[in-house]
């Protein structure tokens, strides 16, 4: 297919996605980073350096500046669903693969009961948005950027699927739950998990403002990983991928944390 195709069809998409979001420099940026990668255009690599880079962050700082907490942790929210479920439903161009299980893993128990932890995520995320200071919540929301991007990379050109159990034939409620999980949720999207890079991310930086609050996201986060393990829904390969990305980003990207009023 010509080069031309692809760039007009990116201009294209880049405007839906800016109209569809109102957040023209965080689109931008994004975009330009995917461009690098995926399309490796000349012109685009000498544009995009890492003056630029700041310069991004700098304006989507100013954007987010009278933007609430409430109205970013549903940013997040929303980003986080519409990026997963795309990638999730998309054909590969090769694969999935099935990625190799570690120590006692096939001795994990599924525990449709632990659905509730694994849906928790969502309240995590605006209860640890609402509290963060403003400053570092603005940190945050581009910290997640980055791992939004480097996630759906992966997830593209690295597919991978999970072997799950069935649940043919158990009643109760949360069963039905975990049913439904496994219904809209295809088995994909596995390496790593962006159900446990989101929350632990929010935790890393907690625990940079206030240790005491941040211990208290680190549990919580700890119990979210684990219950994407007993809902089947991913690898140990997965939560330790995702740990990893998260700490080492939120080491690299956050500066300054403001004092929590907590």
């Amino acid at each position: 297919m010509p080069h031309n195709f692809y760039l007009r069809f990116a201009r294209n998409l880049k405007i839906f996605i800016k109209i569809l979001f109102c957040n023209g420099s965080l689109i931008d940026f994004s975009f330009d980073l995917c461009y690098y990668f995926l399309i490796h255009n000349a012109h685009l690599k000498t544009k995009l350096t890492q003056k630029q880079g700041k310069n991004m962050e700098q304006k989507i700082h100013t954007w987010l500046s009278d933007k609430s907490s409430f109205f970013i942790a549903t940013i997040f929210i929303c980003v986080f669903v519409l990026l997963y479920v795309t990638t999730n439903r998309i054909p590969t161009f090769y694969g999935p693969f099935e990625l190799p299980k570690l120590f006692y893993e096939d001795q994990i128990p599924l525990i449709p009961e632990t659905t509730l932890v694994y849906l928790s995520l969502f309240l995590y995320v605006v209860i640890s948005s609402l509290l963060l200071p403003r400053h570092s919540l603005n940190q945050a929301a581009i910290i997640f950027m980055y791992i939004l991007i480097f996630h759906t990379l992966v997830f593209i050109f690295f597919p991978t699927i999970y072997p799950r159990s069935e649940l043919a034939g158990q009643t109760g409620i949360f069963n039905w739950i975990m049913n439904a999980i496994h219904t809209l949720d295809a088995p994909r999207n596995c390496f790593p998990s962006l159900h446990v890079s989101l929350p632990f991310t929010l935790a890393f930086v907690w625990k940079k403002i206030d240790k005491r609050v941040g211990n208290i996201f680190i549990f919580w986060s700890i119990l979210i990983a684990i219950s994407t393990l007993t809902t089947k829904q991913h690898y140990i390969l997965d939560v330790f991928g995702a740990i990893f990305i998260s700490f080492v980003l939120v080491k690299i990207k956050f500066k300054n944390p403001q004092p929590s009023f907590l």
